[in-house]
């Protein structure tokens, strides 16, 4: 039984704290990963999880986020046994909307994770790592700028890089036994699929009443929706450039000895994946998930 309403989400929390919400949110798999990523220090987005609506929960989200001085936050969701079709977290809400947005959410019978806001049309690299500790290797899924992990985790979109990595007594080796990339054509075919998956983000937020009747417009819909929010990344790139030396080393120096760490609490697992992000302009790298096979969804 769940002891708490709400839980912060803090780079800075105690090891006592993150293990009891671990315990406290069992079952909640997306929740759940996200204290995993705290607990192996990884960098996450702050923030608040908010299981039931009580009096408190305003000034909760009050003190969470209007100290920051920012004007939205990011928005995620997640239930219990959840279901292989299940409602699309990751959209932004202005901040002095978000106590109607945590309403909303609980009123479907899910919990609500509000966090600090960043856009996922401002991704400079998407980066999937699936490990597979049964083969003692890594693979390295990567989509550009201006695409988002998700179109990856959610199957919208192919891999535009590949790198296989080996693993050596549990650590991720920084040699790229091989690397594959996505060809000029196929990139490019990638991106006006992007950009219609976008206008339909747009028309789900109310951004417009006005229902493409084509795949054309709906392409149409998403290049009006990020210049107008002008984030025009996605735009901005004619070919795919594969990953720089410096962003590689840069993740490599976060998951290095995640295989061995990730393995003390999924020791039966035969393989996980991590998702990141890195941002536009502070190159900032932004852990999301450890999705277990085992724990991903519920197949009702």
């Amino acid at each position: 039984m769940i002891a708490q309403d709400t839980y912060a989400i803090c780079r800075s929390a105690e090891s006592s704290y993150i293990d009891n919400a671990l315990r406290e949110l069992e079952g909640y798999n997306k929740t759940i990963s996200i204290f995993r990523l705290l607990s192996l220090g990884l960098p996450t987005l702050e923030g608040l999880v908010i299981l039931r609506w009580n009096d408190r929960v305003p000034k909760e989200i009050s003190d969470s986020f209007e100290g920051k001085r920012i004007p939205e936050v990011l928005v995620r969701t997640d239930k219990i046994r959840e279901a292989g079709r299940y409602m699309r977290g990751g959209y932004l809400v202005p901040l002095d909307q978000a106590e109607a947005e945590v309403r909303r959410v609980l009123g479907m019978g899910r919990i609500i994770v509000l966090l600090e806001p960043r856009s996922k049309y401002d991704n400079l690299y998407g980066i999937n790592v699936l490990i597979d500790f049964t083969a003692d290797q890594a693979c390295v899924e990567i989509v550009g700028p201006g695409f988002d992990v998700s179109d990856l985790n959610r199957g919208d979109i192919s891999p535009h890089e590949r790198l296989w990595l080996s693993i050596d007594e549990k650590q991720i080796k920084p040699r790229i036994r091989k690397r594959s990339l996505v060809s000029h054509e196929q990139y490019r075919a990638s991106v006006q699929h992007r950009l219609a998956k976008i206008g339909h983000d747009a028309m789900r937020l109310g951004w417009t009443t006005s229902v493409p009747t084509s795949n054309t417009e709906w392409i149409e819909l998403g290049k009006k929706f990020i210049k107008s929010r002008g984030e025009t990344l996605l735009l901005e790139q004619q070919n795919y450039i594969p990953l720089p030396r410096h962003l590689f080393w840069k993740l490599i120096r976060y998951i290095r000895h995640v295989p061995w760490q990730i393995q003390q609490f999924a020791n039966r697992e035969r393989e996980c994946v991590l998702s990141t992000s890195i941002m536009n302009c502070s190159e900032e790298i932004i852990f999301w998930d450890i999705v277990l096979p085992s724990k991903k969804y519920f197949i009702a």
